[in-house]
């Protein structure tokens, strides 16, 4: 994806970011991960909506949580 901005989730555990969703659709938690390797989104509205769907049917930690994350 070659966008001024591309749009990715990353997951965080107590403020510190530990993983990513992957082009599978999964959450990555191996710092090798590439950048193209990366699920990307075409808004920000997309990567919440794909947010709620996985905080819907996984059960985390309190301290987990994912976010959007903007890139360029």
């Amino acid at each position: 994806m070659k966008n001024s901005e591309e749009i990715t989730i990353v997951g965080f555990l107590e403020g510190n970011q530990i993983g990513v969703i992957d082009s599978d659709g999964k959450f990555y938690t191996r710092p090798n991960l590439g950048y193209n390797s990366r699920k990307f989104f075409n808004s920000v509205e997309s990567a919440e909506s794909y947010i709620e769907k996985l905080n819907k049917s996984e059960n985390n930690s309190p301290d987990f949580c994912y976010k959007v994350e903007i890139g360029n």
